[in-house]
């Protein structure tokens, strides 16, 4: 019933096949792809829960897989806005991705989405904060030479990458044990 009644449009109906698909139950297995694909049309009516079921549940290797991943950083961009910081991180991975087609402004802020993902504490957003601060360019780098300026950034990246290795990001880990010696 609810699956005829999700096929025909109801939002609400969408929501909740959303949501089973989500968790499993009902009969229904777990599989976040479907999970995504009932959540984003529920989205596409206006279903406030539906857009932060995506950005607090939805990862970005599933997300990245749709047809139009940047289609879907609309419902990560909405997500973050709510103050997940979870989606923010996902919306910034997404629009990296795919740089080259995002407009300029979804580009700003999927830069102030890292940003407050990595504030926020997540590993995963402080590692790839510090890539895109140069961490990788800077860690073998000796500090003599550099300009005020390029110190200031270079220690900028490696602080995100420290804070990203204490969070147990592997890479970031490798980087700044590469960076000591």
């Amino acid at each position: 019933l609810i699956i005829r009644a999700a096929r025909a449009g109801q939002a609400v109906a969408q929501l909740a096949l959303g949501k089973r698909y989500l968790f499993g139950g009902g009969g229904l297995p777990k599989s976040l792809s479907t999970a995504l694909h009932w959540l984003e049309r529920a989205a596409e009516q206006n279903q406030r829960d539906a857009w932060i079921l995506i950005g607090t549940y939805i990862p970005y290797d599933v997300s990245s897989q749709v047809g139009e991943p940047l289609r879907a950083a609309i419902w990560y961009e909405r997500a973050f806005e709510e103050g997940q910081p979870g989606a923010g991180l996902v919306l910034a991975m997404l629009v990296f991705a795919n740089w080259s087609r995002a407009h300029q402004a979804l580009q700003q802020k999927a830069l102030q989405a890292l940003h407050f993902a990595a504030e926020s504490g997540l590993p995963q957003g402080q590692w790839l904060l510090a890539q895109q601060k140069g961490a990788k360019e800077f860690a073998g780098r000796s500090p003599i030479g550099l300009t005020k300026e390029v110190m200031e950034r270079r220690a900028t990246a490696l602080e995100w990458a420290a804070r990203a290795a204490k969070g147990g990001i592997l890479d970031a880990q490798r980087l700044m044990a590469d960076s000591a010696w």
